[in-house]
């Protein structure tokens, strides 16, 4: 494996690459040329453990207001912002405690006992700039496409999960990985 900053798809094809799967993210407007892609900012919290809560819970309230707990073995998983358009990648501390709140909140209403504890042993902090992509108003308009990019160069795209990105990563990346084999076999449409 090798790490490595690139400005262009190219220079894989100038190392002798044939085949390149671009899965670049938000990345991908520079590296794709795509001004579909932009950025959804989200934070996330993760905490300790609550033993009392046993599930994940999940809510979607209207102004893109989503809130949920996702609990692990060790640790549970608060969420979060989704901020589009925004690049900023500092962690604002106010905008964490609204996500701990309202996952207090929820919890609580769930009939978690000890919905008070939640939140109040932070192991970590994050924030992404999760790849939406499409016109105003659309956030999740995967580009999954093969192009040919030159006499025996063909990139593999897959991107702009926007943030059903874990959830659909799965699948689009199989498709991805049908769509190199089709190249490699001769039995892909690449224009």
């Amino acid at each position: 494996m090798v790490e490595e900053r690139l400005t262009s798809i190219d220079t894989l094809f100038e190392q002798g690459h044939a085949i390149v799967v671009n899965c670049a993210g938000v990345g991908a407007r520079m590296l794709a040329r795509d001004p579909l892609v932009r950025s959804m900012r989200g934070i996330v919290v993760h905490t300790r453990r609550t033993p009392e809560l046993v599930r994940s819970l999940h809510d979607d309230a209207p102004g893109n207001i989503v809130t949920y707990v996702f609990t692990y073995d060790d640790h549970v998983v608060l969420g979060s912002t989704y901020d589009q358009d925004e690049w900023d990648e500092r962690i604002d501390e106010g905008e964490v405690q609204g996500i701990i709140d309202r996952c207090r909140n929820l919890a609580r209403i769930d009939g978690c006992q000890n919905w008070r504890a939640l939140g109040v042993e932070i192991i970590d902090r994050r924030v992404g700039l999760r790849p939406i992509r499409g016109e105003a108003g659309i956030s999740e308009d995967i580009r999954l496409q093969i192009e040919h990019a030159g006499t025996g160069r063909t990139i593999v795209h897959n991107y702009g999960h926007g943030r059903s990105g874990v959830s659909l990563a799965w699948g689009t990346a199989e498709e991805a990985a049908d769509q190199v084999c089709a190249v490699v076999h001769g039995k892909a449409d690449i224009g």
